[in-house]
C-alpha cells in the first residue's frame, strides 16, 4: 500500500515537473522565435541599405515597444548581431551598425561608363533624376563641350543609389539637340547605351580627377561630416568624330567606394 502510493506520488511529481519543463521549453521556443524574428528584421535593413555603416539603430526599448515584446527579447537580439559583427555599442550612445556593406572598388583609370562598369560587377543601381533645365552655356561649359558660349544647353542632375544608398551624385551638361526629345527615362538608364541606339557611336572620354568639398546638399544627401572631401571626376565624351557629346560632373560618396591607382 505504501508503495503504490509512493509511486503514485513520484509519478504525479514527475508529470508535473515534466508539464514544468515542457511549458519551459515551449516559452523558450517561442522567445527564440522572437529573437530569430528581431534578429532577420534589423538584418534586412542592414543588408538593404536601410541602416548604413555607423548609423545608430533604434534602442532596445523602442525595438520592444515595436515588436511588443520584453526588453530582455529586444536585447537578446541585439547581442547576438554584436556577437555577429554585424552591430557594435557606444556606452551611453547606443548601438549602431558595423561596417557590413563592403566599399564598391573602383579603378580611377578605368574608361568604362559608370552603367557599363557596375553592370560588369554584377552590381545593382538605381538612377533618379532631382530635375532637368534648358541654360544658356557659361565659358566653362562652352569650352568643355566645344561650342560657342551662350549656346542653349540642356542639365540634368541625378543620382544613383545602390541598396538604397546614395553613392554618386551627377551632373550631366549636353547640346539639346543631341538629346532627341526631352525623355527623362533616357536619365533613368544607361545614357551611352541610349546614344548608340541613336546611331551615336562613343569613341572615347577624357578624364580629370580631383578633391572636392561638398556643399550642404551633398552633405546631407551622402550623410557625411562638416570636413568630409569626396572626388570629383570631370569627363568629356567624345564621338568618333572627336566631337564632345556631353559633358559631366561626378562626385562619388567617398564612403561607399574604394579606389584604386
Amino acid at each position: 500500500m505504501y508503495f503504490n502510493c509512493a509511486k503514485i506520488h513520484y509519478i504525479q511529481t514527475f508529470e508535473k515537473r515534466r508539464g514544468v519543463f515542457k511549458k519551459s521549453l515551449d516559452f523558450l521556443k517561442k522567445y527564440m522565435a522572437k529573437v530569430d524574428y528581431i534578429e532577420k528584421f534589423l538584418m534586412e535593413n542592414i543588408k538593404n541599405g536601410t541602416y548604413h555603416s555607423d548609423q545608430k539603430i533604434m534602442s532596445e526599448n523602442s525595438l520592444a515597444n515595436f515588436f511588443s515584446v520584453s526588453r530582455m527579447t529586444a536585447r537578446k537580439a541585439i547581442l547576438n548581431l554584436i556577437s555577429k559583427g554585424y552591430l557594435y555599442q557606444i556606452k551611453g550612445s547606443g548601438t549602431y551598425v558595423a561596417n557590413y556593406n563592403s566599399k564598391i572598388n573602383y579603378k580611377i583609370s578605368n574608361n568604362m561608363g559608370l552603367s557599363d562598369f557596375f553592370l560588369s560587377q554584377n552590381i545593382i543601381i538605381d538612377n533618379k533624376v532631382l530635375h532637368t533645365k534648358h541654360k544658356k552655356a557659361n565659358p566653362i561649359i562652352a569650352k568643355k563641350l566645344e561650342i560657342s558660349p551662350g549656346t542653349e544647353i540642356f542639365e540634368i542632375e541625378r543620382v544613383r543609389y545602390h541598396k538604397n544608398s546614395p553613392i554618386i551624385f551627377e551632373k550631366i551638361f549636353m547640346e539639346k539637340p543631341i538629346l532627341l526629345g526631352n525623355n527623362l527615362k533616357i536619365f533613368q538608364n544607361s545614357l551611352n547605351n541610349f546614344l548608340k541606339t541613336k546611331g551615336i557611336n562613343i569613341l572615347t572620354s577624357i578624364r580629370e580627377h580631383s578633391p572636392y568639398i561638398p556643399k550642404d546638399n551633398l552633405k546631407n544627401l551622402f550623410n557625411i561630416s562638416e570636413n568630409s572631401s569626396l572626388l570629383k571626376t570631370e569627363v568629356i565624351v567624345k564621338d568618333e568624330n572627336l566631337k564632345p557629346i556631353y559633358f559631366s560632373e561626378i562626385i562619388y560618396n567617398t564612403n561607399k567606394f574604394k579606389f584604386i591607382d
